[in-house]
């Protein structure tokens, strides 16, 4: 995200569309890119047509294949900021917030920090490709207060304590 308010919510809603299409539970990608080109056949898990248009269909793209606490907790509040609290549409997006916010707690290493995340490569096996997810080592100070500045905001906006006891259990680590 930029200081162009108005690029961010594309970039914002952009990243909703890809959510929503993909049915992504698990936090959202680091990078994407959006593409003419349609996705070939690895790519399809990671990428969904986020416009109707047949004679134009654009793509969005998993680029890279990351799933970081700091980017998703970050990518949360400013949902949260910027569409669901500035144009009140918390009935279509607070679920997808949530599940955001799931993972993030998911990802805790126990009462006072969280995992950095994972990466996932993509190993062929005959026509498929597999999935391995490894861990990202280590601790930081970016992924631990990402995770507690969007819990905290999550849970006085939503009044669910678990996302509160989270984001008060990271202050010992912070």
């Amino acid at each position: 995200l930029n200081h162009n308010m108005q690029e961010n919510k594309e970039k914002i809603t952009t990243y909703l569309a890809m959510l929503k299409t993909m049915g992504a539970v698990e936090g959202l990608p680091n990078s994407v890119e959006l593409s003419e080109v349609p996705p070939r056949e690895w790519e399809k898990p990671f990428s969904c047509q986020i416009n109707a248009d047949p004679a134009k269909p654009l793509w969005l793209k998993a680029r890279e294949l990351r799933y970081e606490v700091g980017p998703n907790a970050r990518m949360g509040k400013a949902i949260l900021t910027s569409i669901v609290r500035d144009r009140g549409l918390e009935k279509e997006y607070l679920p997808f917030v949530k599940a955001i916010a799931d993972w993030i707690l998911s990802m805790k290493t126990d009462d006072v920090a969280v995992h950095r995340g994972y990466r996932v490569a993509l190993i062929p096996e005959g026509e498929k490709i597999k999935e391995v997810r490894k861990p990202l080592e280590g601790i930081s100070a970016e992924h631990v207060c990402g995770a507690y500045t969007f819990l905290r905001y999550f849970a006085e906006l939503t009044g669910e304590k678990k996302y509160a006891e989270a984001a008060r259990g990271f202050t010992v680590w912070i």
